[in-house]
């Protein structure tokens, strides 16, 4: 299954959770070009903070 959101403002992983959580899919992968995933937008806030690298939870 591809998907990504589908109303604006909304998180394409997020999105992709709930969904495969909703079908019962016991794994999701996220290809998203990201090199972390952070605690606010670095576009907006100087100083968010990041977990460098690739989480596989399955």
């Amino acid at each position: 299954m591809i998907t990504g959101g589908f109303q604006p403002g909304q998180s394409t992983a997020t999105v992709a959770l709930l969904v495969s959580e909703s079908l019962g899919i016991k794994r999701l992968i996220d290809c998203a070009n990201i090199d972390a995933v952070y605690t606010s937008d670095p576009r907006v806030d100087p100083t968010p903070r990041g977990s460098i690298g690739l989480v596989l939870v399955s």
